[in-house]
C-alpha cells in the first residue's frame, strides 16, 4: 500500500513522457502496466488518470489554460443538472461522488478535525514521526479513524483531510501559518525540478497531487504519495530541447 502511490506516479507520468518522445512501444508497455494495476487492485483513479493522459496528450494546448476555470465551473454546473435531473444511476452517482469528495466532503471534515481537536488537545505531529518511536500508537487511534468513530458512527471509516482539518489538528491555529509557509517551499521546489518540462507533463501531475493533497496530511503526500520522488523524477528528466539527463 505504500508503495501504491509511487507506482502510480511512475506508470502515469512514464506514459505522458513517452508519448511525448514518440516512443509508442515503451508508451504501449506504460499503458498496460496501468491497466494491470487497475485490474489487480481495483482502484479506479488508476483508470481515471490514464484516461486522463491520453485526453491530455491528444488534446491540450496552450490556448487552453485560458479556458480551464470556465470549465471547471461548467462541470460543476453539470453535476448539480445531472443530480437534480436523472434518478440514480452509475454514472449519476460517480458524478456525485466526485462532486461531493472534492468539494463538500474537505470541507465538512475540516469543521470536524477543527471540533475534536480544539477540544481534545493536538496531535504535534505525533502521527507523522512519533509512530516510528512509539508502539502505542494503533490503526484505531489515528486522527482519520477517531472523526470517523465521532462523527460518523463508524471506527473502521478513515475521514482523511490534508488541505485545513489535518493541518489543524496538529498545532491548532498555528498550523494555519505554519503549514502554507511549509507547502510554498516545496512548491517551490518543484518549480525548480520541472522548470523546462512539457506543460501536459505538469498538467497531469498536478491533477494527481491536487487529489493527494485533498485527501492526504502534508507529510503523507510528500513522502508516501511520492512528491519528493516526483522533484527528483522531474529533475533528472531529459527536457524537450536535449536528450540528455542533468547527471
Amino acid at each position: 500500500n505504500y508503495l501504491k502511490p509511487i507506482a502510480t506516479l511512475f506508470v502515469t507520468i512514464g506514459l505522458i513522457f513517452f508519448l511525448l518522445r514518440r516512443k509508442y512501444y515503451m508508451s504501449i508497455l506504460f499503458l498496460i502496466f496501468g491497466l494491470m494495476m487497475y485490474a489487480f487492485g481495483a482502484h479506479k483513479t488508476d483508470f481515471i488518470l490514464l484516461l486522463l493522459s491520453g485526453l491530455i496528450y491528444f488534446f491540450y494546448n496552450e490556448n487552453l489554460k485560458n479556458y480551464l476555470v470556465h470549465g471547471f465551473i461548467g462541470v460543476n454546473i453539470i453535476i448539480i443538472i445531472c443530480d437534480n435531473l436523472f434518478s440514480a444511476n452509475i454514472f449519476k452517482i460517480e458524478l456525485v461522488g466526485f462532486y461531493v469528495r472534492t468539494i463538500y466532503a474537505p470541507n465538512l471534515l475540516s469543521y470536524n478535525y477543527y471540533d475534536y481537536f480544539n477540544t481534545n488537545g493536538f496531535l504535534y505531529l505525533r502521527e507523522h514521526f512519533q509512530h516510528w518511536f512509539d508502539s502505542s500508537i494503533s490503526r484505531d487511534s489515528l486522527s482519520s479513524y477517531l472523526i470517523g468513530a465521532h462523527y460518523f458512527g463508524d471506527p473502521k471509516m478513515a475521514s482523511n483531510n490534508g488541505l485545513i482539518g489535518t493541518d489543524f489538528a496538529q498545532f491548532g491555529w498555528m498550523s494555519l501559518l505554519i503549514f502554507p509557509l511549509l507547502r510554498v517551499v516545496f512548491f517551490k521546489l518543484y518549480d525548480g525540478a520541472s522548470k523546462g518540462l512539457n506543460q501536459k507533463l505538469l498538467i497531469i501531475n498536478s491533477i494527481m497531487f491536487g487529489f493527494a493533497f485533498i485527501n492526504s496530511a502534508l507529510f503523507t503526500t510528500l513522502i508516501s504519495g511520492g512528491w519528493l520522488i516526483m522533484c527528483l523524477l522531474f529533475y533528472v528528466m531529459p527536457r524537450q530541447q536535449s536528450n540528455q539527463c542533468k547527471f
